[in-house]
C-alpha cells in the first residue's frame, strides 16, 4: 500500500505541530515530510502534506495502514453474508450447474438458425426448468442481463407452436 511520498528535511519559517505526537516541530529541526495525493485516477488530483519527527515516522505509518486496511474491509462490495438461496452446499452446487447449462443452451439459441435445432433446445431447456424448479427455489427471469433477449422469446414462442 502506497502511504505517500517521503521527504525529509529541516522546517524552515514557523514552528508546526507533528501529525502523530503534536509536540512542536522547530525551524531547523529535521523531520519527515509526507505527501499524499487525493483523488482518482485520470481525475483531478490533490496534495495533502503532512509532517511528522523522524521518531514518529513508523508509528504514523502503521497508523495510517491500519486506518486506511479497515476502511478498505468496510467499503468491501458483493452481496452481504448470510444473504442468498438458503440451500445446502450440494444442492447449490446442482442449481448452479442447471442455470450454467441453460444459459448455455439459449446462447445456442441466439446463434442457430434451424427450426429443427430449435425446437429440440426447447425441449432440452423445458427439462433444464423443470428440474432447477425440483430445486425449491425456480428461476427469477428478471434478473437475466441479456440484450437478446426478444430474439429468445421469438424463437422459443416459434419453437413451442412447432412442439
Amino acid at each position: 500500500m502506497i502511504l505517500g511520498m517521503l521527504h525529509v528535511n529541516r522546517r524552515k519559517g514557523e514552528s508546526i505541530a507533528c501529525r502523530h505526537c503534536d509536540e512542536v516541530i522547530n525551524p531547523g529541526d529535521l523531520h519527515a515530510l509526507i505527501m499524499l495525493k487525493f483523488g482518482k485516477r485520470g481525475e483531478k488530483a490533490w496534495l495533502v502534506y503532512r509532517r511528522v519527527h523522524l521518531q514518529c515516522l513508523a508509528a504514523w505509518s502503521l497508523v495510517t495502514f491500519m486506518r486506511k486496511s479497515e476502511a478498505r474491509a468496510e467499503r468491501k462490495g458483493g452481496r452481504p453474508s448470510g444473504t442468498g438461496i438458503a440451500l445446502p452446499d450440494e444442492e447449490r452446487q446442482n442449481r448452479k450447474r442447471l442455470i450454467r447449462k441453460r444459459a448455455a443452451l439459449l446462447r445456442q439459441l441466439v446463434k442457430t438458425d434451424s427450426e429443427e435445432e430449435c425446437r429440440l433446445l426447447y425441449v432440452r431447456l423445458k427439462g433444464i426448468r423443470s428440474q432447477i424448479a425440483e430445486t425449491g427455489v425456480d428461476l427469477c427471469e428478471n434478473m437475466a442481463r441479456r440484450s437478446d433477449v426478444s430474439v429468445i422469446r421469438r424463437k422459443l414462442a416459434d419453437a413451442q407452436r412447432k412442439v
